[in-house]
C-alpha cells in the first residue's frame, strides 16, 4: 500500500546537513568571539553563552552578545523557550541596567553600548510573555533612567530616541506607571525639546502620549501638559508630525472626550491670549486662523488635514450635553469647516464629510438639543445634495454616508416618541421628502431616479424592525476615507408602534416615492417593492398579538388607500412618474396596484380589511372611526370596511384604463384571499353578496362592473362547486334553511340579469348550471325546479313583461338556458321531499294542485317567444333557434299527464311563430330546423290528449295552435297540420264543435286537402260558395317547403282542384261530409320518383288509418341510409316479419293492461319508445314522425341531453291502428340545417331520487 503523507519523507532537505555541536571543540571560557545562533544546539545554550560574554569585561564581546541575542528573539515569532530566559531573566536585567549608564574611558557614555542594550530591550518589551519576567525594580528603573535621560540637557539624540520607542512599547504595571512617576515623563517629554530637536523626537513624544493614553488613562488626565504639545504638534507643516499628531489627537479625544478635565483643558488653551505682531488674541482664535490658512494649501495634503484637526478639538468638547453650543468659539469653527465643504479640493470635501460626522457624534442630538443646532447639522448636507451636477460618485456617497450618520444618531434605538416625532420631521421629511424626492427640473431622468432609490434604501433601513443589527455608539469614529462608510442597511430600525402610529408622517415620503417609482412596483428586488414590503411588514408586528384591531392600524390601512384612490382616478397615463427601467403600460399599472393591495394584505391579514371602521372625509381621504358612535366632522362618506371602499373603487373607471382579462386577473387576485378566509361554501357565498349590493343600481352595467361581477359570479361559482363537510344531512339546516342559500345565490344572477339585459356575460351559464346541478343533487329535480328555474323565471318575468320595463330589451340567452335546465320531478311525493330539503318542515308557498312545479317559467317563456317573434331581426337567427329548440326540449320533457296544462300555457307564444302571419322566415335558415322540431312535438304530442280530455275540449282550448298551423303561411307546416287534425279528431264519435274561426280554415282547406271532419254541419251557403274560395298559396316553392319537413307521408295538400276519384264513394253518410280524394303531393321531396299513393274513401265513424305504403315497389325506391341506434316504429314496421309485428303488439296491449308498472299512465295505444339523447335528434330516425313516448311523471335526467342544446324531436304519434305502414318511405332531414353549438352544452344534472 501506498504510505500516508505523514510517513512519507522529502528525497532530499531543503536545509543544509547539520550534524549537531561540537561541545569538545567550543571553550566557552577561552572563548573571546560569541559563535553565531545556528551553531547552538538550544536557546539555553546560546543564553548560557551570551551570560558569559556579558559577565565578562570585553567590550565588544558584550556588544555581540546584545546584537546575537537581540536577533534571535526577532527571528522568532514566538519565544523560542520561554523557561530558559525565565532562568536568565534576573542575571540578564543586571546587565542590561549595568550597561545602560556604561561610560567610555573618558568617562562619557558609551552610545554603541547603550543601544545595542536598548535594542535588545525593545525586542524584549515587543514580546509580551518575555516583557511580563521583567520585575517592578526594573521596570520602574528603566523608566526612571528614560526621565532622567529626557531631563539631561546633554542628552544623546540616538540614546534618547530608543528610549521614547522603548516607553512608547512598555505595558509596565500600574505599580510601576503610577501618577507621580507619569507626572514627571509627561513633565520631561514637555520639556525635552528644550534639549533636542527634531521630527522623530516629537513624533516619539506623540507616540508615548498615545501608548499612555492607552495604558495610563488617570495619569494622563492627572497631568495634562501634554494637551498643548498635542495641538502645538497638529498644525506642525511637517506632514509626518502633523498625521501622528492627528491620529493621537482623533484618539486622545474619543477617549478622554467626556472627561471633564481633558475637555477643561483644551477649553482653557484656546481661551489662552497670544500676542502676535498687531494684536492680542485668543488662542482659539489664532488656530481657527491657521486652519483656514491651511485650506487653501494643497500641498502636501495641508488642506485636506483641516477637517480631521478640526474634529479633534470637536470631539474634546462632550463632557457636557450642549457643551459644543456653548463653546465660545463655536461659530468660527463652523466657518472653518464651511470653508472645507465648499474647496474645491475633492478630498478635503471628503474628509469635511467625516468631520461633519464627528459632530453629529459629539453633539448626539436628543429631546433637549436647540431647533439652532438641528438645523446646523442638515444644513450642509442638504446644500450638498443640492449639488447634483457637480457631484461625483465618491463626493455623493460622503454625503448619503453623512445623511446616515444623522439619522444613525439622532434616531438611535429606545428613542422617546417625541424625539422620533422630532427628528422624522426636521431630518428625514426634510432630507428624503424634500431633497432626494423632490421635483427638479434640471435633473436628469437617470439623477432622478438614482435619487428616489436612494431616498428608499434609507427608509428602508429605517423601517426593517425584522433584520437584528448591533447599534454602536462610536460607528462614526470606526471610519476614514478610505474604509467602507455607513450603509443604510446599518440604520437603527424604528419603533413599529410608532411607525404604525404615524402613518400620516410616513406617507408624507411613502406617496411621491410610490408615485414616481410606480412602474417599478411591477418586479421583486426592487427599491420601492423592497421598501414597501419592509413597511407593511414592520407596521403588521404590533398587530400580531392584538385581537381587535387598533387604531393605528386602520390609520394605516386609510393612508393607504388614500395613495390607492388617487392613483386609480389618475390613471396610467397622468401619473407623474419615472421613466420605467422595462417599459410601462395598462398590464403594469394593474400589476404595481394589485402589488400594494395584496403585499398590504398578506402581511397584515384580511382583518383589518374587513372591519367597518373606514369612512370616506373631506378632499376624497379616508378617515378612520373609531366607534359606530364616532363620526369625525370631516367624513362625509357612508362608514364601511375597507374591502367594500376597495371594491367601489374599482367599479368607477379609471381613466385611460383599458379593461379586459387583466383587469378580470387583478379583481380576481383581490377577492381570493378574503373568499379563501372564510371556512365553508355558505360564508364565502354571503361575502360575495355583501360584494354584489355594493354594484352601482342605477342603469347598466359600465365596462368595469361586467368584468367584477364576471368575477363575483366565478368566485360563487367555485363556493357552490365546493360541497361543505357538513353539507348533507341535517346539520346544514341548522342556521338556515338550504333554500335560504340558493335564493341567496341567485341574487348574483338576477342582478346580471337586470343590468346587464342585453349581454349575457361570461360567468353567468357557469353559476347557473353549477346552482343547478348543486340544487339537483340536494334536492333532486323538484330541488332543481322550484330552488333555482322557478325563481329565476320570475326574476326573468318580473324585469321584462311586467311593469315599466316590459318593452325593454334583452337576451334571448337567458330565457333559453333557463328554459333548457328545467326538469320535472317524477311525482307529487318528490316534489314535497324536495321542498322540505330546501325549507325544512315549512313549504316555501302554496302547494299547486298537481305536481307542475313551475308557472313563472311558462309565462316566461311565452312571453320571449311572442315578443321575439314581435321584434323579429334576421341576425338574431341563432338566439331563436336556441329558444325555439329549448320550448321543445320542455315539452318533450314535461310529463304526458301536464302536456295539456302546459299548451295551455304556451300556445299562443308557439302559434305567433307557427302561423308567421308576416312571413318573417323562411326555409333554409338557422331557425328553420328549430321550428321544424317544435311543429313536429306539436303534432306528435296533441293526439296523445284526446283520450284523456276529449276531442271539444282539446278544439275548444288549443285552438290557437291548432289554427295555427292550419292558418300557416308555409305550406309544410300546414301539410303537417292537416296530418294533426285528421290524427286527433277523425276518431272523433261524441261530437265535436268547431269554433268559427276553424271551421273557416277547414272549409278552405278542403278544396286541397284531405281532411277528416266528423260531426262537420256545413250550410248551404258554404256549400255553394266552396268553389269560389280563394285557393290557398304559400310563399316557398315546392323545394323550400320540403326543407321544413321530411317527405315521410304524401303530402295531404295537392296543387290543383282536387277530382273524384270514385263517384260510389262520393254519397255522404247522415251528417257528415265525405272526405277527398288526394292528389299529387305539394311539398314533395327532390326525388321525383317518389309518388304518392291514392287514399280510398272511409266512413267518417269508422277510425280512419293512415293510407298504407305500396310495398310492391316502396324498397327499391328507398337510398341507403347510415344506421342509427334507434329505430322508428314505423320504419321498423317496414323492416319486422309479420310475426314479429304481431309479437310485438301482443307486447304492448298487456304493458298497458298493468300501467301501475310505470311512474304514470300510458296513453291508450301509445306505444313505448326509448327516450333518446337530444343530441341524436338530426338522426334520420329520430326525424321520422314515431309514436309519441308516454313519459314518466319525473323524466330520467339524460346526461347526453344535457350535453347538447338540440333539443329532441319528439316522436309521431301514430295512428289508432298502427299496423298500417306510413303512406312513403323516411328520408333524413339534410343535415345541412341543423346548427351545432357545442360550447352551449348544459351540464348534467343528478339522477332522479
Amino acid at each position: 500500500p501506498v504510505p500516508t503523507s505523514g510517513e512519507r519523507k522529502p528525497i532530499k532537505s531543503i536545509l543544509k546537513p547539520y550534524n549537531g555541536v561540537n561541545i569538545s571543540s567550543l571553550n566557552l571560557v577561552s572563548t573571546s568571539k560569541l559563535s553565531p545562533p545556528h551553531t547552538y544546539s538550544s536557546l539555553a545554550t546560546m543564553l548560557e553563552s551570551v551570560a558569559q560574554q556579558l559577565a565578562g569585561e570585553d567590550r565588544n564581546s558584550r556588544m555581540d552578545a546584545y546584537t546575537t541575542l537581540s536577533g534571535t528573539i526577532k527571528a522568532h515569532d514566538n519565544v523560542p523557550d520561554i523557561r530558559a530566559l525565565k532562568e536568565k531573566m534576573g542575571l540578564l536585567q543586571q546587565f542590561m541596567k549595568r550597561d545602560l549608564a556604561a561610560k567610555t574611558s573618558t568617562g562619557s557614555l558609551d552610545t554603541p553600548l547603550v543601544i545595542n542594550d536598548l535594542i535588545l530591550l525593545s525586542s524584549f518589551l515587543h514580546k509580551t510573555a518575555i516583557a511580563d519576567l521583567f520585575n517592578n525594580e526594573f521596570s520602574a528603573y528603566l523608566v526612571d533612567h528614560a526621565i532622567k535621560t529626557f531631563e539631561d540637557p546633554a542628552m544623546s539624540k540616538d540614546i534618547a530616541k530608543h528610549l521614547m520607542f522603548i516607553i512608547a512599547q512598555q505595558s509596565f504595571s500600574t505599580k510601576v506607571m503610577n501618577i507621580e512617576r507619569v507626572g514627571r515623563l509627561i513633565h520631561a517629554l514637555h520639556e525635552i525639546e528644550n534639549f533636542v530637536k527634531g521630527k522623530s523626537i516629537v513624533i516619539g513624544r506623540l507616540n508615548i502620549y498615545r501608548n499612555l493614553i492607552r495604558k495610563s488613562r488617570p495619569c494622563m488626565l492627572a497631568n495634562t501638559d501634554w494637551v498643548e504639545d498635542l495641538f502645538g504638534d497638529i498644525l506642525s507643516s511637517v506632514k509626518d508630525t502633523r498625521t501622528h499628531a492627528i491620529e493621537l489627537g482623533l484618539e486622545a479625544a474619543l477617549v478622554l472626550g467626556t472627561e471633564s478635565r481633558a475637555s477643561r483643558a483644551v477649553m482653557e488653551i484656546f481661551q489662552r491670549e497670544r500676542q502676535d505682531e498687531q494684536s492680542v488674541t485668543k488662542y482659539g482664535e489664532h488656530f481657527a486662523k491657521r486652519m483656514q490658512t491651511m485650506v487653501h494649501k494643497k500641498q502636501e495634503g495641508g488642506s485636506a488635514s483641516v477637517p480631521q484637526i478640526w474634529s479633534v478639538v470637536v470631539l474634546f468638547l462632550r463632557c457636557r450635553p450642549r457643551q459644543f453650543e456653548q463653546w465660545a468659539f463655536m461659530n468660527v469653527w463652523l466657518k472653518v469647516i464651511q470653508e472645507c465643504f465648499n474647496c474645491s479640493d475633492q478630498q478635503t470635501k471628503l474628509e469635511a464629510n467625516l468631520a461633519w460626522n464627528r459632530l453629529v457624534f459629539a453633539i448626539r442630538p436628543d429631546e433637549k438639543t436647540s431647533p439652532n443646532i438641528i438645523s446646523i447639522l442638515s444644513r450642509p448636507l442638504l446644500e450638498q445634495l443640492k449639488r447634483k451636477g457637480k457631484a461625483t460618485g465618491k463626493a455623493r456617497k460622503a454625503t448619503l454616508n453623512s445623511i446616515c450618520v444623522l439619522l444613525y444618531y439622532s434616531l438611535w434605538p429606545n428613542s422617546t416618541q417625541t424625539q422620533l416625532d422630532q427628528y422624522w420631521d426636521n431630518y428625514v421629511l426634510q432630507i428624503v421628502g424634500n431633497t432626494l424626492t423632490s421635483h427638479n427640473s434640471l435633473q436628469t431622468p437617470e439623477s432622478a431616479r438614482q435619487d428616489r432609490i436612494d431616498a428608499c434604501l434609507i427608509l428602508k433601513g429605517l423601517f426593517d424592525s425584522t433584520t437584528p443589527r448591533l447599534w454602536k455608539d462610536t460607528r462614526a469614529m470606526d471610519f476614514s476615507t478610505t474604509d467602507s462608510n455607513m450603509d443604510a442597511s446599518e440604520l437603527p430600525a424604528l419603533d413599529s408602534k410608532w411607525l404604525r402610529k404615524s402613518a400620516l408622517r410616513v406617507f408624507t415620503l411613502m406617496n411621491p416615492l410610490l408615485e414616481q417609482l410606480y412602474w417599478d412596483l411591477t418586479e421583486e428586488g426592487t427599491a420601492i417593492t423592497s421598501l414597501w414590503d419592509t413597511y407593511i411588514t414592520s407596521i403588521a408586528a404590533p398587530a400580531v398579538k392584538e385581537v381587535k384591531v387598533a387604531n393605528e392600524t386602520m390609520a394605516c390601512v386609510a393612508c393607504i388607500f388614500n395613495f390607492l384612490y388617487r392613483t386609480w382616478h389618475t390613471g396610467p397615463k397622468n401619473l407623474q412618474s419615472l421613466p420605467a427601467l422595462n417599459g410601462s403600460g395598462l398590464e403594469k399599472f394593474l400589476s404595481s396596484f394589485t402589488n400594494i393591495i395584496l403585499s398590504a394584505i398578506d402581511k397584515l391579514g384580511v382583518l383589518p380589511f374587513t372591519e367597518k371602521l373606514l369612512s370616506i372625509g373631506n378632499q376624497d381621504t379616508f378617515v378612520v372611526i373609531s366607534t359606530p358612535s364616532h363620526r369625525p366632522r370631516n367624513s362625509r362618506g357612508e362608514i364601511q370596511c375597507p374591502l367594500h371602499h376597495l371594491f367601489i373603487l374599482l367599479t368607477n373607471i379609471c381613466p385611460g384604463l383599458e379593461y379586459g382579462e387583466k383587469f378580470t386577473s387583478m379583481v380576481r387576485r383581490i377577492l381570493t384571499p378574503f373568499i379563501n378566509a372564510r371556512p365553508s361554501s355558505r360564508s364565502q357565498m354571503e361575502l360575495i353578496k355583501e360584494l354584489l349590493q355594493l354594484l352601482p343600481v342605477d342603469g347598466e352595467f359600465n365596462e368595469p362592473c361586467k368584468l367584477i361581477w364576471q368575477v363575483l359570479a366565478d368566485l360563487a361559482t367555485r363556493a357552490t362547486d365546493t360541497r361543505d363537510d357538513n353539507s348533507n344531512g341535517n346539520l346544514r339546516n341548522i342556521d338556515q334553511p338550504l333554500g335560504v342559500d340558493y335564493r341567496n345565490a341567485l341574487e348574483i344572477l338576477e342582478v346580471c340579469i337586470h343590468r346587464s339585459p342585453r349581454i349575457l356575460l361570461p360567468g353567468w351559464r357557469s353559476l347557473y348550471e353549477a346552482l343547478v346541478n348543486s340544487a339537483t343533487l340536494d334536492a333532486g329535480d323538484g330541488g332543481r325546479a322550484i330552488a333555482i328555474i322557478e325563481p329565476l323565471a320570475r326574476s326573468f318575468t318580473a324585469r321584462f313583461f311586467k311593469g315599466a320595463a316590459a318593452g325593454s330589451d334583452y337576451s334571448l340567452a337567458y330565457c333559453r338556458m333557463i328554459v333548457s335546465k328545467a326538469n320535472y320531478p317524477k311525482d307529487r311525493q318528490a316534489l314535497d321531499g324536495a321542498r322540505r330539503r330546501l325549507w325544512g318542515a315549512a313549504t316555501g308557498g302554496m302547494k299547486p294542485s298537481n305536481f307542475d312545479p313551475y308557472n313563472e317559467l311558462y309565462i316566461c317563456l311565452q312571453g320571449c317567444l311572442e315578443r321575439s317573434y314581435a321584434s323579429f331581426k334576421k341576425d338574431q337567427a341563432l338566439e331563436y333557434s336556441d329558444v325555439l329548440s329549448a320550448t321543445t326540449g320542455l315539452l318533450g320533457r314535461c310529463p304526458a299527464v301536464m302536456l295539456y296544462s302546459v299548451y295551455l300555457k304556451l300556445q299562443n307564444g308557439i302559434a305567433c311563430w307557427i302561423l308567421d302571419k308576416d312571413s318573417k322566415f323562411s326555409a333554409g335558415n338557422a331557425y328553420s330546423q328549430a321550428i321544424t322540431s317544435l311543429w313536429m312535438t306539436v303534432c306528435n304530442q296533441i293526439p296523445n290528449m284526446r283520450h284523456n280530455h276529449g276531442h271539444s275540449a282539446i278544439l275548444s282550448n288549443l285552438e290557437p295552435i291548432i289554427l295555427a298551423g292550419l292558418e300557416s303561411s308555409h305550406g309544410a307546416i300546414v301539410n303537417e297540420a292537416v296530418r294533426l287534425w285528421n290524427a286527433t279528431f277523425a276518431d272523433c264519435t261524441e261530437g265535436l264543435e268547431y269554433p268559427p274561426k276553424v271551421r273557416v280554415v277547414l272549409l278552405r282547406l278542403r278544396l286541397i286537402a284531405d281532411l277528416q271532419l266528423p260531426f262537420f254541419q256545413e250550410t248551404v251557403e258554404s256549400e255553394a260558395s266552396e268553389e269560389h274560395r280563394q285557393r290557398l298559396t304559400f310563399p316557398e316553392t315546392q323545394n323550400d317547403s320540403a326543407t321544413f319537413f321530411e317527405p315521410r307521408f304524401g303530402s295531404i295538400l295537392g296543387k290543383q282542384p282536387i277530382t273524384r276519384l270514385d263517384s260510389s264513394m262520393d254519397q255522404k253518410s247522415e251528417g257528415q261530409i265525405p272526405i277527398r280524394g288526394v292528389s299529387p303531393l305539394l311539398g314533395v321531396n327532390k326525388r321525383s320518383r317518389e309518388e304518392t299513393p291514392e287514399v280510398g274513401f272511409r266512413n267518417a265513424k269508422k277510425r280512419i288509418p293512415t293510407p298504407k305504403l305500396r310495398h310492391d315497389d316502396s324498397q327499391i325506391q328507398f337510398e341507403a341510409i347510415d344506421s342509427s341506434p334507434i329505430i322508428d316504429e314505423r320504419l321498423e314496421s317496414q323492416l319486422l316479419t309479420d310475426r314479429q309485428k304481431e309479437v310485438k303488439e301482443r307486447q304492448k296491449i298487456e304493458a298497458a293492461m298493468f300501467p301501475d308498472l310505470r311512474s304514470s299512465p300510458r296513453t291508450k295505444g301509445t306505444p313505448s319508445t326509448p327516450e333518446l339523447p337530444s343530441h341524436r335528434s338530426t338522426s334520420k330516425t329520430r326525424s321520422i314522425a314515431s309514436p309519441t313516448i308516454a313519459r314518466k311523471t319525473t323524466p330520467t335526467l339524460i346526461l347526453q341531453a344535457e350535453e347538447d342544446d338540440f333539443v329532441n324531436s319528439s316522436p309521431t304519434p301514430t295512428r289508432a291502428n298502427t299496423s298500417e305502414p306510413p303512406s312513403s318511405p323516411p328520408e333524413a332531414i339534410t343535415k345541412k340545417q341543423i346548427a351545432s353549438y357545442d360550447d352551449e352544452s348544459d351540464i348534467p344534472s343528478s339522477p332522479p331520487e
